[in-house]
């Protein structure tokens, strides 16, 4: 079972938030001299996302909220957000070379047991079934200051390259999925690509809008399970670029308290506000994550 191996796949994925996106394999014409590039412009200019390959997708149970922890080594685990801590016990143990202690893992598995009636659908997906050229031309559509698309051959694009690397959270009550995206952008007309000093790299984490009936996401062979995880994946995309490209307003410079629901729980969180309106709140967390939280109030 794809979900039942959890904690390699978790690791690799917040390991690339320490050292940068996995860079997809691009050549360009080895006879050319070096030269030196003019700077791209970030608006009116084409961004080519790398696809998505035939891995398994990486998908958990929502852990519950609980205090703050610390391993024998001292190292304390922060106790506010379940993705902070599912990302500190990744690094941790990348950077310790240990696995995690039997209670963290116990209640891993625990927190896993929401994906069971899901597995088949988890386990008929791939990363690239949630990544198309459609998908990234209706991003296109939305806007005349860039132009997205999907990096088609091993040529380097003229423009920016955009890696990606998602993971998915199910609600403890299984009506709402998180995509916790690790994203850079890159300029992709430069050879060898390092992730590591990428001018914009950003774990951003999207919520989608709660299921009235959990088993809508069963229906029609999971279509709306796979059009939700299809969906979330490129509002990370499009999010991603319009901070990189200044489309959206600037933080605030000075953090505050923020309140919201999140699977249908209160949360209190300090951050930097960037936009909040009927339909959704934008902010980046203290840690630098920048969080899309649905918004269930009336527009208008």
């Amino acid at each position: 079972m794809k979900t039942g191996a959890i904690i390699p796949p978790l690791i690799a994925l917040f390991f690339v938030v320490l050292t940068g996106c996995s860079t997809p394999k691009v050549v360009g014409d080895a006879a050319s001299a070096p030269v030196a590039l003019p700077p791209l412009a970030k608006r009116q200019v084409s961004y080519r996302v790398a696809p998505l390959g035939q891995t398994d997708l990486v998908f958990i149970g929502q852990p519950r909220s609980s205090g703050a922890r610390s391993t024998p080594s001292g190292m304390a685990y922060p106790g506010g957000d379940p993705f902070s801590f599912l990302a500190a016990i990744a690094v941790h143990a990348a950077i310790q070379g240990s696995v995690t202690s039997a209670a963290e893992q116990a209640q891993i598995e625990a927190a896993n047991k929401v994906l069971t009636p899901f597995k088949e659908l988890i386990d008929g997906l791939y990363q690239a079934d949630l990544l198309s050229a459609n998908q990234l031309a209706g991003i296109s559509e939305k806007t005349d200051d860039f132009e997205v698309g999907l990096l088609e051959d091993d040529r380097l694009p003229t423009g920016w390259l955009v890696q990606l690397n998602p993971m998915f959270v199910m609600s403890r009550s299984s009506d709402a999925i998180t995509a916790v995206v690790t994203l850079a952008i890159n300029d992709g007309r430069i050879r060898e690509i390092e992730a590591s000093a990428a001018p914009y790299q950003k774990v951003i984490a999207i919520q989608s809008q709660p299921v009235a009936n959990t088993q809508e996401w069963l229906k029609e062979e999971g279509a709306k399970f796979t059009d939700t995880l299809q969906d979330l994946v490129s509002a990370a995309i499009e999010l991603g670029i319009n901070q990189f490209a200044g489309l959206l307003p600037p933080k605030e410079e000075a953090s505050s308290t923020l309140r919201y629901l999140e699977n249908g729980e209160k949360k209190i969180e300090r951050g930097y506000l960037i936009s909040e309106s009927c339909s959704a709140l934008i902010f980046e967390s203290l840690r630098g994550e920048l969080k899309w939280i649905p918004k269930n109030g009336p527009c208008g």
